[in-house]
């Protein structure tokens, strides 16, 4: 393919107008006009509906080389995109609270730079992540993919207070500050209970462990500029895992300062593991989890999910 086979034909501009404090409408219409004064033809896509209208007629087309689907959103509108299993490449223009997806492809914020940033792209396939809920009959009950995460036990109930506090507001728009309030809620109130863990290394051996939160990472970022799991890459068919073995709200506290400080990967309490399928089981009291920033559901006692990495699977944009 020469270099003009290569520039984006059409960009759909996949956009959530309420993100990012309600600034996403704004943002849109600058990164559209930047895209079409460098002759991408354009169309907006503002609703679920036409989102996946969208990701079906591209399905159906034998070449979305010259497409390309931009988010301008935060990190839950990439997750409800890559659920609807798009052909052509993504990236993502941060319109959102903390906009990781964005971070981890180093976008720029300037609607000029971005539009210059696509077309000098190149596309790759990242690797997601996919669980599975299994009923009590054995059979699977959801399943969905996630691109950044999924957390189990005390990150996710912040995430849950966060998110109603957010919904319970009129704008439905938040920043950063909005996380401590709901943080320092569940470091005193929640309960912490007991996830175990399952899988097998690559050595073939079956291994378990428990610990009060999970979180299972496809990127090695997090809110707040906490790394979690450094290393962890969506380009190498694995995902890493993180979980904290000790309960309390001192104890939750103490994590999250060695996180910040990058020492918590020397804790004998913390367990650090890379795989690429893992099952997860409430021991005894329902677990609430968090997918990618947003709100999940809960981890039910005899109710395992069962989590694996898909690789090479969404076709993404790499910056130059």
């Amino acid at each position: 393919m020469n270099e003009a086979e290569k520039i984006p034909r059409e960009a759909y501009l996949i956009a959530n107008p309420t993100a990012g404090r309600g600034h996403g409408l704004a943002r849109l219409i600058d990164l559209e006009n930047a895209i079409r004064e460098r002759g991408i033809e354009t169309h907006r896509v503002l609703d679920p509906d036409s989102r996946a209208v969208i990701a079906r007629k591209l399905r159906s087309e034998s070449d979305t080389r010259r497409r390309v689907l931009v988010v301008i959103g935060g990190d839950g509108t990439v997750n409800a995109l890559v659920n609807d299993g798009p052909t052509a490449p993504i990236c993502h223009y941060a319109s959102g609270t903390e906009n990781l997806f964005s971070r981890a492809f180093g976008t720029p914020k300037n609607p000029e730079a971005m539009a210059d940033w696509i077309l000098g792209s190149r596309e790759s396939s990242m690797d997601l992540g996919e669980f599975r809920v299994e009923s009590t009959d054995g059979s699977v009950s959801q399943t969905k993919r996630f691109a950044l995460m999924l957390g189990f036990g005390f990150d996710a109930a912040v995430v849950n207070r966060h998110h109603a506090k957010r919904v319970g507001r009129s704008s439905g728009t938040t920043s950063r500050l909005a996380y401590f309030g709901p943080l320092a809620h569940e470091a005193w109130h929640y309960d912490f209970p007991a996830v175990r863990m399952t899988w097998t290394d690559d050595s073939g051996e079956s291994r378990s462990s428990e610990g009060t939160t999970a979180i299972v990472f496809n990127f090695d970022c997090y809110a707040l500029g906490l790394k979690f799991a450094p290393g962890a890459s969506p380009f190498d068919g694995n995902l890493d895992t993180v979980r904290f073995e000790r309960r309390g709200s001192i104890r939750a506290g103490l994590y999250l300062a060695m996180v910040a400080s990058g020492i918590h990967v020397k804790l004998k309490s913390v367990g650090l593991d890379r795989m690429r399928e893992i099952r997860l089981e409430a021991v005894e009291k329902p677990v609430p989890v968090q997918m990618d920033g947003d709100p999940a559901g809960w981890l039910e006692p005899g109710h395992p999910w069962h989590v694996r990495c898909v690789p090479a699977v969404c076709p993404v944009l790499v910056g130059p």
